[in-house]
């Protein structure tokens, strides 16, 4: 490393974001992966904030986790149970902060001039968490009893993904799969943002699996339905008070949870 560089690391206010830090939700590589570069640049610069993060849960790893978390200056995180875990690993409740996602930015000052539809139904599933043949059709049994709940009281259903990857995140390999149960439903493959959200803002409802479709409607004022065994939704939405609102996506839903569709 040369002297310019090492003067630019050591003076620098750093901010970093990585992917899912510490839920080791994706395994040990995925662990490795979202703090490397922090603990690197570390080693010249303390100065360094975590930014907008979901820490936790934490299933091992965590004499680990608290010696990174420790040589963070601040750690900004978006739910109070990331706040919470924080402080039960013995962080400085002084250098948290918590703080609002930045998909929220993007839908402050959204107005929706002409919507393509109203009072639709938009379902956003998402493949990433079906890890196994078994969870995917667990998950698809679900996402077929929301939908014909809807259609048995005729009401219009949108499906679409926010995410347009066509690999192992690939959405509308599962809208795919309903649309050809069902074809009355309409599927929408989404472009522009503005798109998303013009659907997103008219919708009478969004269901989906996915942290930022979530949290778009519930910035847009948009009732929403969540599949998921998310941390991070659970304790977005749990902030605004729509625990309720929340379902496992591979267990069988209730009728009691379904009513609220």
């Amino acid at each position: 490393m040369d002297d310019a560089t090492y003067l630019y690391l050591k003076d620098a206010k750093v901010f970093s974001k990585g992917q899912e830090s510490f839920t080791q939700d994706y395994g040990l590589t995925h662990f490795i992966d979202s703090f490397l570069e922090q603990l690197i640049v570390s080693r010249f610069n303390r100065d360094i904030t975590l930014l907008g993060h979901s820490i936790g849960p934490i299933y091992k790893y965590r004499t680990a986790s608290r010696w990174v978390l420790n040589r963070f200056a601040e750690i900004r995180v978006r739910d109070s149970r990331s706040y919470d875990l924080l402080v039960d690993l013995g962080y400085p409740e002084s250098k948290i902060m918590q703080v609002k996602d930045l998909a929220y930015k993007a839908v402050n000052e959204y107005q929706l001039d002409k919507p393509t539809s109203e009072g639709h139904y938009l379902i956003v599933p998402n493949a990433a968490i079906c890890k196994t043949d078994q969870q995917t059709e667990d998950y698809m049994k679900n996402l077929k009893k929301v939908v014909e709940r809807l259609l048995e009281r005729n009401e219009h259903v949108k499906i679409g993904s926010s995410v347009t990857t066509d690999d192992w995140n690939n959405d509308y390999r599962l809208c795919d799969m309903l649309k050809a149960n069902y074809d009355s439903i309409e599927m929408v493959r989404y472009k522009y943002l503005d798109e998303f959200l013009g659907d997103v803002k008219s919708a009478r409802m969004v269901i989906s699996s996915r942290l930022h479709p979530l949290i778009m409607a519930t910035g847009l004022e948009t009732p929403v339905f969540a599949l998921s065994k998310s941390h991070k939704i659970k304790g977005l939405l749990g902030d605004l008070g729509l625990e309720s609102a929340i379902v496992d996506p591979f267990e069988n839903i209730s009728d009691e949870a379904i009513k609220q569709i």
